[in-house]
């Protein structure tokens, strides 16, 4: 852990190790030694779980790699219904990085759109976004799934709601 002088941050480094010859580091960031030390406990607790986040990997990202990798088997027409049903997650949570997704903003998002979609159409947007975490979960990018009432802190309303 360092005091970057140039930029006015602390920055603490991760080696995990060495890929094509070249040195494999993680990086975090932050403006006070404080913040820095508790970023660094979780990357750490992150990669000891086995899983490695992407700081960058938003809700976009994983709903777009769900559709182009995690629908395999299924039709076109499956396919197009489900980019389709995804869309209106994209304007209000798409942007989100993944790792910073509550159950929360899902909550939120999902009573907004109630109005506007009939109940098996918000059921399987939900379900989209479910799977699309669930698969981002599998492949490495986010340790946890926020929509998944049984590994998140939902409240028992937004359990019970769907």
């Amino acid at each position: 852990m360092y005091f970057d002088r140039a930029n006015n941050y602390w920055v603490a480094a991760v080696s995990l190790g060495y890929k094509g010859g070249k040195r494999v580091r993680r990086k975090v960031t932050g403006r006070t030694k404080t913040e820095v030390k508790a970023k660094l406990r979780d990357l750490r607790r992150d990669l000891d779980k086995g899983v490695r986040p992407s700081a960058t990997y938003t809700v976009n990202d994983a709903l777009d790699d769900w559709l182009a990798n995690g629908l395999n088997g299924r039709s076109d027409r499956t396919k197009e219904l489900y980019r389709d049903t995804v869309k209106p997650l994209r304007e209000p949570i798409g942007d989100v990085k993944l790792k910073e997704l509550t159950a929360g903003d899902v909550q939120e998002t999902l009573e907004a759109l109630a109005g506007r979609l009939s109940t098996r159409s918000l059921q399987i947007t939900r379900l989209c976004l479910e799977r699309a975490i669930r698969h981002a979960e599998v492949r490495d990018p986010v340790g946890r799934n926020v929509d998944r009432p049984d590994q998140s802190a939902c409240s028992d309303r937004f359990a019970a709601a769907f």
